[in-house]
């Protein structure tokens, strides 16, 4: 005899996000803001000399263009001297969506698994430069990871940067007050997370600390041998008369140092014309190019281009720079196929193709 079957109706299942996620580990010295809200900056653009160490989770659509940063409106708070995105939106935005602040010895646990996760037991540090604030900062590191492909994990050090456009000087004071900080910061990650390689991005005015903070390292530490793996420096705004000497300690502590440049960069040309007048800046493509011997220079002026573009964030904005940046990242630069060999006197430099 048979038994009747009462047949259950199958139950909704949850859909899925229309975003990824992705979690970025941070180390900075900015002050706590005391307040977790979209409208108020978590950490402030005020100096601190205590380092917090934490994790971001950063959302990226699923309808996500490589090498934007999705954002919605951008408003003023009255009476605050802050900005806010209006109407974030995960699911078509790139939005921080939450911090989790943890003390050192949790955050290395944390930092230790995700590498351990990775098959090339990689992680990047990002450095930003002037004029970003943290919540910028996290969003662009997790959108250069997502982009790039990076299976390693991706972590920023954010140095107290005011985000206010007419403080360039005070930029400068904060970010040769960190130096030491953003040293601890790196040889910590380079010795205690387990990790195979560690590579080093520096965007700008952050490019002129980690050349600081490995100069310190390098005559603190007096390492045996190499540190880091690839350290890339993009719109490098350091002197370029000075950079010749000051380049040395990066490559006595990494396997390769990458430069890339443009020569429509607006921020580096005001950096030079009127913060510092009269000093070229490392980061500005111009002919004949200043060459460094063992460096490698790219660069990305056929793909940097805007009438009305400012023009200094095209590492993270280009996609033929960022699938170029992921090859190097990813021990393929044999492969780079979106580079073009440009012989100068005895020696080269690579420029950058304009083709997808």
């Amino acid at each position: 005899m048979f038994k009747s079957v009462v047949r259950v109706p199958d139950l909704p299942q949850p859909e899925e996000p229309g975003y990824h996620t992705v979690t970025v580990f941070y180390g900075t010295n900015r002050p706590w803001t005391g307040v977790a809200r979209a409208s108020i900056p978590y950490y402030s653009g005020g100096m601190s000399y205590d380092v917090a160490f934490g994790t971001c989770q950063v959302s990226i659509p699923r309808g996500h263009t490589t090498g934007r940063r999705e954002s919605p409106f951008l408003a003023s708070i009255p009476y605050l001297n802050q900005y806010a995105y209006l109407f974030e939106d995960p699911e078509k935005h790139v939005v921080l969506l939450d911090v989790s602040r943890m003390g050192q010895a949790t955050f290395l646990a944390r930092l230790r698994e995700r590498v351990a996760a990775a098959d090339d037991k990689s992680a990047f540090v990002f450095v930003h430069g002037y004029n970003v604030s943290f919540k910028d900062a996290c969003r662009q590191t997790a959108q250069v990871a997502w982009d790039t492909g990076f299976h390693g994990a991706p972590v920023m050090y954010s140095w107290p940067s005011d985000q206010q456009l007419q403080r360039y000087a005070t930029d400068e004071e904060r970010m040769n007050a960190s130096v030491d900080m953003l040293e601890d910061f790196l040889w910590t990650i380079a010795k205690q997370t387990g990790a195979r390689r560690v590579h080093v991005i520096a965007h700008s005015l952050g490019s002129r600390a980690v050349t600081l903070a490995l100069a310190r390292m390098q005559e603190r530490r007096r390492p045996a041998g190499k540190v880091f793996d690839r350290v890339v420096m993009a719109a490098a705004d350091i002197r370029a008369e000075l950079f010749d000497h000051d380049r040395r300690p990066v490559q006595a502590l990494s396997e390769s140092l990458t430069l890339y440049l443009s020569n429509s960069d607006v921020a580096l040309k005001a950096s030079g014309a009127v913060v510092h007048p009269g000093d070229r800046r490392v980061g500005l493509a111009a002919s004949p190019m200043i060459l460094y011997d063992g460096v490698e220079i790219v660069d990305a002026s056929p793909v940097n281009f805007a009438w009305l573009g400012i023009n200094h964030s095209y590492w993270s904005d280009k996609r033929q720079v960022l699938r170029d940046l992921a090859d190097l990242l990813s021990h393929v630069a044999q492969l780079r196929p979106f580079l073009r060999e440009q012989p100068q006197g005895q020696a080269k430099y690579w420029i950058l193709k304009t083709g997808t």
